[in-house]
């Protein structure tokens, strides 16, 4: 169904579970600024995607998709799905992808079509991110 299927991630590998664990781990507020940079590093190009290419948002509630009026808004619905409050579904068309968000800051990637994918890779790795096969 899907050409070409990622994990977004910040990490150039998988982790294992002792990794993750570590990663993860929260024992003092330098742990949790880590965590909290590591969201906004994530965010950050979110909405650089989204200004090039137009996320639209699709509402799984409602069973719509719509555009963010503004950044704000964009923010929080990332925002939350990195931090497992509500699960985002973003789609470019331009690019034919869907970006969904996973857990442990992931997001899940899926191109639709065959097409041109390295605009897409190229402004991850411009943004120090991996996509994991």
């Amino acid at each position: 169904m899907f050409s070409n299927r990622y994990i977004l991630s910040v990490h150039s590998h998988w982790l294992s579970e002792e990794e993750a664990d570590e990663a993860f781990k929260i024992l003092g507020i330098k742990d949790y600024r880590r965590l909290i940079d590591i969201e906004i590093k994530i965010i950050e190009f979110l909405v650089e995607l989204n200004k090039i290419y137009k996320l639209t948002y699709f509402d799984k509630s409602e069973a719509i998709m719509y555009d963010f009026w503004d950044d704000g808004e964009f923010i929080k619905k990332a925002a939350d799905g990195l931090r497992e409050v509500t699960q985002f579904v973003f789609y470019a068309k331009s690019l034919d992808l869907i970006l969904i968000s996973g857990f442990d800051q992931d997001i899940r990637i899926f191109f639709i079509s065959d097409g041109d994918q390295s605009p897409f890779k190229n402004l991850v790795y411009d943004n120090k991110l991996y996509l994991l096969e």
